[in-house]
């Protein structure tokens, strides 16, 4: 108990340092922002079939109660902009009252000008309830019974500086701080402290530009074994513009990286390339293609972005080392109106199972569309994912998609359709396919007032056994000031 009551310590502290810095921001540019403060309320009834996510004829059927108060707070201003969003989740379980339990639930993000055209500040945190078991059950949201789900801090601090030196050079210097914390320590709780620069070239020079870079970072693992890691490299970039539509860069340097990794493998330092090509034949499209050589072997870089009036289309590939701490860092919640949520399932669905908890490569290949009328919108997305573990050897091949579909039907009414599933291959080990349907309904009662009816569906095979299905009901009422 009292170290769980440490490591709280610790992420509430982490949390009043970004809320004096938030504050200290405000007051600075309270003049020239617009501030909104938009408190709500939700109360909601939802019955779930199967609590605690078991096998065929071991459910557990359940009634839970929410009342789940919260605010969304932004400010937009010349030198700050804030996006703040908090909802205190209560759950009150019909049948077993000793499982009632309240989740603190964050988004915040924040960037600032502190002296004009000279020092800014950027900042975000979360805290949200993680899955924290790649191979555990998991069911949408917080109300299934499975132990699986972690509370899970994060906090990222960057101040940097921006300026000219002399007549030549244009220079950023950043220095980042980030935390990932969870009260029991299984989400690999960590710090990182790092420093990064570039210096790019402030005069013309006809169709030619270029750039330097550094960074260096340190990641110490504050819970269990794992050892430290050190990533640092330099870089020299030039880039040459054909046309108005066409330009090419090419980088070279240097990396020098530690980190945890099983006999065998390359030892994760050498010199690096890469050369892209950058064309944009109109306005609405862009193409990206890039081809490097890192230490673990070729490193290509694709990506497509294509605009119509009533439709978007997407596509890229990347190959990058990655791990579950930068995981934990970059899944954000969006709903269907690309706002923030609270809920960070579907965005978790999105990007794939949890890693495990080591360094990995990893080769994603994605494709997504949009169309859009005056009343719908409609989006698929694709993709397919592979992760090479550098500790375990252990290999994963990850398939997923997911279609939504959105219908204003009048001012008052829409309705929701989305759908996502996902086939995990652990190879020469086992597979895991998960399918989640949700059907939403929603009916602005007035100006306040909004009454939302859900049904969810939740169905997951796993060579390993224990399949389980899990369907809820859910109504809500959400009464916004």
């Amino acid at each position: 108990m009292r170290s769980k009551a440490i490591k709280a310590g610790r992420t509430l502290r982490a949390f009043h340092l970004f809320a004096a810095v938030g504050i200290s921001c405000s007051v600075f540019s309270v003049s020239a922002a617009e501030w909104e403060l938009a408190p709500f309320v939700e109360i909601s009834e939802t019955y779930t079939d199967n609590l605690s996510l078991k096998p065929a004829g071991q459910e557990e059927s359940e009634y839970v109660t929410q009342l789940n108060p919260g605010f969304r707070l932004t400010g937009t201003g010349r030198y700050i902009d804030l996006s703040l969003s908090y909802r205190l989740q209560n759950l009150f379980y019909s049948k077993k009252s000793n499982r009632d339990n309240s989740n603190h639930q964050l988004l915040a993000d924040m960037n600032a000008e502190l002296l004009r055209e000279f020092f800014f500040f950027d900042a975000s945190a979360s805290l949200l309830q993680r899955i924290i078991d790649p191979e555990g059950n998991i069911g949408q949201g917080n109300i299934a019974f499975s132990g699986n789900r972690r509370n899970v801090a994060t906090v990222t601090l960057s101040p940097y500086l921006k300026t000219r030196i002399g007549s030549w050079s244009l220079a950023e210097v950043r220095y980042t701080q980030s935390r990932v914390r969870s009260l029991d320590g299984t989400a690999g709780d960590s710090v990182a402290d790092a420093v990064s620069g570039q210096f790019a070239n402030a005069r013309s020079l006809g169709r030619w530009s270029w750039q330097v870079g550094f960074s260096s970072r340190y990641v110490q693992y504050t819970t269990g074994l794992r050892p430290d890691e050190r990533w640092k490299n330099i870089d020299l970039a030039a880039d040459y513009r054909f046309s108005r539509k066409i330009d090419v860069r090419g980088t070279v340097g240097y990396e020098d990286n530690e980190y945890q990794r099983g006999g065998g493998i390359t030892a994760p330092k050498g010199a690096f390339w890469n050369v892209t090509v950058n064309w944009h034949p109109t306005p609405r499209t862009n193409l990206v293609v890039g081809r490097g050589e890192r230490y673990f072997g070729p490193a290509w870089n694709f990506s497509l972005e294509h605009r119509t009036r009533r439709s978007t289309i997407t596509g890229g590939y990347t190959r990058e080392l990655s791990s579950r701490r930068q995981y934990m860092l970059d899944v954000s919640a969006f709903d269907q109106y690309s706002d923030p949520t609270l809920d960070s399932v579907a965005a978790a669905q999105a990007v794939g199972p949890i890693p495990v908890n080591e360094v990995f490569i990893r080769q994603r290949v994605s494709l997504g569309t949009d169309f859009r009328t005056l009343k719908s919108k409609t989006a698929l997305n694709v993709y397919t994912e592979s992760r090479d573990y550098q500790l375990s050897g252990r290999e994963e091949d990850i398939i997923g998609s997911s279609l939504s579909w959105l219908w204003d039907f009048n001012r008052r009414d829409s309705l929701t359709f989305a759908m996502d599933s996902r086939r995990t291959n652990v190879v020469g080990e086992y597979f895991d396919r998960l399918n989640t349907l949700r059907t939403s309904f929603e009916r602005k009662l007035g100006r306040r007032l909004t009454a939302t009816f859900d049904a969810r569906r939740t169905a997951r095979e796993r060579g390993i056994g224990a399949d389980y299905t899990e369907n809820l009901l859910t109504a809500r009422l959400t009464l916004n000031w």
